[in-house]
Protein backbone atom coordinates (compact mmCIF):
# COMPACT_ATOMS: atom_id res chain seq x y z
CA UNK A 1 0.00 0.00 0.00
CA UNK A 2 1.02 3.69 -0.93
CA UNK A 3 0.12 7.02 1.11
CA UNK A 4 -0.87 9.61 -1.70
CA UNK A 5 1.96 11.15 -1.44
CA UNK A 6 4.63 12.40 -4.31
CA UNK A 7 8.07 12.15 -3.31
CA UNK A 8 9.57 12.10 -6.74
CA UNK A 9 12.33 9.87 -7.18
CA UNK A 10 11.88 8.82 -3.49
CA UNK A 11 9.84 5.83 -3.50
CA UNK A 12 7.76 4.66 -0.18
CA UNK A 13 6.17 1.35 -0.15
CA UNK A 14 4.35 0.37 3.43
CA UNK A 15 2.98 -2.81 4.03
CA UNK A 16 0.47 -2.81 7.39
CA UNK A 17 -2.76 -2.14 8.23
CA UNK A 18 -5.14 1.29 9.34
CA UNK A 19 -6.46 1.74 12.41
CA UNK A 20 -8.81 4.15 14.15
CA UNK A 21 -8.28 4.56 17.97
CA UNK A 22 -10.78 4.97 20.95
CA UNK A 23 -9.95 8.50 20.53
CA UNK A 24 -10.60 8.46 17.03
CA UNK A 25 -7.04 9.16 15.91
CA UNK A 26 -5.94 7.06 12.33
CA UNK A 27 -3.05 5.10 13.09
CA UNK A 28 -1.03 3.17 10.23
CA UNK A 29 0.81 0.51 11.64
CA UNK A 30 3.42 -1.60 10.07
CA UNK A 31 6.79 -1.46 7.92
CA UNK A 32 8.05 1.35 5.59
CA UNK A 33 10.84 1.41 3.10
CA UNK A 34 11.89 4.61 1.67
CA UNK A 35 14.11 4.18 -1.14
CA UNK A 36 16.21 6.38 -2.63
CA UNK A 37 19.96 7.47 -3.39
CA UNK A 38 22.66 7.44 -0.90
CA UNK A 39 25.94 6.85 -0.91
CA UNK A 40 26.52 3.84 0.42
CA UNK A 41 29.24 4.57 2.91
CA UNK A 42 27.41 6.91 4.37
CA UNK A 43 25.01 4.05 5.39
CA UNK A 44 27.69 2.27 6.46
CA UNK A 45 28.83 4.97 8.63
CA UNK A 46 25.59 5.36 10.15
CA UNK A 47 25.36 1.49 11.03
CA UNK A 48 28.26 1.25 12.67
CA UNK A 49 27.47 4.16 14.88
CA UNK A 50 23.04 3.61 15.95
CA UNK A 51 23.71 0.15 17.19
CA UNK A 52 26.22 1.28 20.18
CA UNK A 53 23.83 3.90 20.99
CA UNK A 54 23.06 3.56 24.81
CA UNK A 55 19.17 3.72 23.85
CA UNK A 56 19.51 0.83 20.84
CA UNK A 57 17.85 -1.98 21.49
CA UNK A 58 17.72 -5.72 19.84
CA UNK A 59 14.30 -5.62 17.78
CA UNK A 60 12.31 -8.55 18.68
CA UNK A 61 11.29 -9.14 14.75
CA UNK A 62 8.80 -11.82 15.84
CA UNK A 63 6.52 -9.27 17.52
CA UNK A 64 6.75 -6.86 14.16
CA UNK A 65 4.65 -7.74 10.25
CA UNK A 66 8.36 -7.29 8.61
CA UNK A 67 8.16 -10.86 7.39
CA UNK A 68 4.71 -10.16 6.11
CA UNK A 69 6.24 -7.00 4.39
CA UNK A 70 8.96 -8.73 3.11
CA UNK A 71 6.78 -11.46 1.29
CA UNK A 72 5.14 -8.84 -0.50
CA UNK A 73 7.85 -6.53 -1.40
CA UNK A 74 10.20 -9.88 -2.57
CA UNK A 75 7.90 -12.69 -3.17
CA UNK A 76 7.73 -16.02 -0.97
CA UNK A 77 10.48 -17.90 -2.44
CA UNK A 78 13.15 -15.31 -2.11
CA UNK A 79 11.99 -13.87 1.38
CA UNK A 80 11.36 -17.61 2.70
CA UNK A 81 15.18 -18.38 2.46
CA UNK A 82 15.54 -14.76 4.51
CA UNK A 83 12.97 -15.95 6.93
CA UNK A 84 14.78 -19.38 7.49
CA UNK A 85 18.30 -16.91 8.57
CA UNK A 86 16.33 -14.73 10.53
CA UNK A 87 15.16 -17.62 12.34
CA UNK A 88 18.33 -19.35 12.64
CA UNK A 89 20.63 -16.45 13.26
CA UNK A 90 19.04 -13.30 13.84
CA UNK A 91 20.71 -12.07 11.49
CA UNK A 92 20.34 -11.19 7.53
CA UNK A 93 23.10 -12.31 5.77
CA UNK A 94 22.49 -10.31 2.74
CA UNK A 95 19.97 -7.47 2.48
CA UNK A 96 17.47 -8.09 -0.77
CA UNK A 97 18.60 -5.46 -3.57
CA UNK A 98 14.74 -4.27 -3.76
CA UNK A 99 15.45 -3.21 0.68
CA UNK A 100 18.87 -1.97 -0.70
CA UNK A 101 18.49 1.34 -1.91
CA UNK A 102 17.05 3.42 1.42
CA UNK A 103 15.71 2.62 4.47
CA UNK A 104 13.21 0.14 6.06
CA UNK A 105 11.51 0.70 9.47
CA UNK A 106 9.45 -1.50 10.92
CA UNK A 107 7.09 -1.56 14.36
CA UNK A 108 6.04 1.94 12.92
CA UNK A 109 3.13 3.53 14.19
CA UNK A 110 2.43 6.58 12.14
CA UNK A 111 -0.80 8.65 13.19
CA UNK A 112 -2.30 11.23 11.31
CA UNK A 113 -2.69 14.96 11.95
CA UNK A 114 -4.91 16.55 10.50
CA UNK A 115 -3.61 20.48 11.17
CA UNK A 116 -0.62 19.71 9.80
CA UNK A 117 -1.62 17.36 7.19
CA UNK A 118 0.94 14.76 7.94
CA UNK A 119 1.38 11.10 9.18
CA UNK A 120 3.71 11.67 11.94
CA UNK A 121 5.48 8.60 14.04
CA UNK A 122 5.17 7.84 17.56
CA UNK A 123 8.70 7.89 18.95
CA UNK A 124 10.12 4.78 18.83
CA UNK A 125 10.48 2.36 16.13
CA UNK A 126 12.34 -0.73 14.45
CA UNK A 127 15.32 0.12 12.04
CA UNK A 128 16.12 -2.73 9.89
CA UNK A 129 18.89 -1.80 7.40
CA UNK A 130 20.12 1.15 6.02
CA UNK A 131 21.16 0.13 2.34
CA UNK A 132 23.24 -2.95 2.50
CA UNK A 133 23.60 -2.89 6.02
CA UNK A 134 21.43 -4.91 8.65
CA UNK A 135 20.45 -3.68 12.04
CA UNK A 136 17.66 -4.75 13.37
CA UNK A 137 17.31 -2.42 16.66
CA UNK A 138 14.99 -0.49 18.27
CA UNK A 139 15.58 3.10 18.48
CA UNK A 140 14.35 6.78 19.76
CA UNK A 141 13.22 8.48 16.52
CA UNK A 142 10.78 10.04 14.34
CA UNK A 143 9.52 9.81 10.79
CA UNK A 144 6.92 12.62 9.80
CA UNK A 145 5.33 12.05 5.83
CA UNK A 146 3.69 15.84 5.07
CA UNK A 147 1.47 16.72 2.12
CA UNK A 148 1.52 20.08 0.66
CA UNK A 149 0.57 22.13 -2.26
CA UNK A 150 4.01 23.73 -2.33
CA UNK A 151 5.61 19.56 -2.28
CA UNK A 152 5.74 16.70 -0.27
CA UNK A 153 7.95 16.27 2.48
CA UNK A 154 9.79 14.22 4.77
CA UNK A 155 11.64 13.85 8.06
CA UNK A 156 13.28 11.30 9.14
CA UNK A 157 15.47 11.29 12.89
CA UNK A 158 17.39 9.17 14.32
CA UNK A 159 18.04 9.58 18.02
CA UNK A 160 20.79 8.40 20.70
CA UNK A 161 21.41 11.25 22.80
CA UNK A 162 21.71 14.84 22.64
CA UNK A 163 25.58 14.01 21.26
CA UNK A 164 24.63 11.28 18.84
CA UNK A 165 21.75 11.74 16.42
CA UNK A 166 20.92 12.14 12.66
CA UNK A 167 18.25 14.48 11.04
CA UNK A 168 17.32 13.72 7.52
CA UNK A 169 14.39 16.58 5.94
CA UNK A 170 13.56 15.90 2.28
CA UNK A 171 11.09 18.58 -0.24
CA UNK A 172 10.24 18.23 -3.89
CA UNK A 173 9.91 21.05 -5.46
CA UNK A 174 8.40 20.71 -9.04
CA UNK A 175 10.37 17.97 -10.38
CA UNK A 176 13.57 18.58 -8.21
CA UNK A 177 13.55 16.73 -4.40
CA UNK A 178 16.50 17.86 -2.14
CA UNK A 179 17.47 15.88 1.30
CA UNK A 180 19.33 18.01 3.88
CA UNK A 181 21.09 16.34 6.44
CA UNK A 182 22.05 16.86 10.12
CA UNK A 183 24.27 15.61 12.44
CA UNK A 184 26.46 15.40 15.72
CA UNK A 185 28.81 12.37 13.85
CA UNK A 186 31.86 14.32 12.75
CA UNK A 187 33.27 11.61 11.12
CA UNK A 188 29.67 10.77 8.75
CA UNK A 189 29.79 14.96 7.89
CA UNK A 190 33.51 14.71 6.72
CA UNK A 191 32.97 11.74 4.75
CA UNK A 192 30.14 13.38 3.00
CA UNK A 193 31.83 16.89 2.30
CA UNK A 194 34.28 14.68 0.72
CA UNK A 195 31.74 13.43 -1.93
CA UNK A 196 32.13 14.96 -5.01
CA UNK A 197 28.81 16.78 -6.58
CA UNK A 198 27.75 13.96 -9.11
CA UNK A 199 28.44 11.53 -6.02
CA UNK A 200 25.76 13.43 -4.69
CA UNK A 201 22.82 13.42 -7.16
CA UNK A 202 20.60 11.08 -9.23
CA UNK A 203 18.91 12.70 -12.24
CA UNK A 204 16.48 11.24 -14.77
CA UNK A 205 15.91 11.97 -18.36
CA UNK A 206 12.99 13.42 -18.17
CA UNK A 207 13.98 16.20 -15.95
CA UNK A 208 13.49 14.98 -12.80
CA UNK A 209 16.11 15.17 -9.79
CA UNK A 210 17.41 14.05 -6.07
CA UNK A 211 20.14 15.57 -4.11
CA UNK A 212 21.53 15.24 -0.31
CA UNK A 213 23.86 17.52 1.27
CA UNK A 214 24.70 18.68 4.74
CA UNK A 215 22.60 20.90 6.27
CA UNK A 216 25.01 22.93 8.74
CA UNK A 217 22.36 24.50 10.82
CA UNK A 218 20.65 22.32 13.43
CA UNK A 219 17.88 24.63 14.02
CA UNK A 220 15.31 22.21 12.42
CA UNK A 221 16.68 19.29 14.51
CA UNK A 222 15.86 21.55 17.51
CA UNK A 223 12.64 22.50 16.98
CA UNK A 224 11.91 18.60 16.13
CA UNK A 225 13.23 17.96 19.33
CA UNK A 226 11.30 20.96 21.05
CA UNK A 227 7.79 19.74 19.46
CA UNK A 228 7.89 16.31 20.69
CA UNK A 229 9.72 16.73 23.71
CA UNK A 230 10.13 12.64 23.47
CA UNK A 231 13.38 12.48 23.31
CA UNK A 232 15.14 14.04 26.95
Amino acid sequence: MNLPLDFGLVDDKMVGSFEIDPRGNYHFKGTVLLSYYFHPDLFERMALQIPSWQSSEPLDIASTNYEQAIRTWIGDEDSQKLINDLAMTGKLKNVPKLLQRGVVLTDVDLVWDDPEEAWISTSKFGLVSLGKEALFVHIPGKLELKRSRSGDAFTLYFHGDEENWYYHDFKLDGKKGRMNITTSDMTFYEELADLKARKKEETTKDGQSFFFQYMASRRRRDNLVDSYRDFD
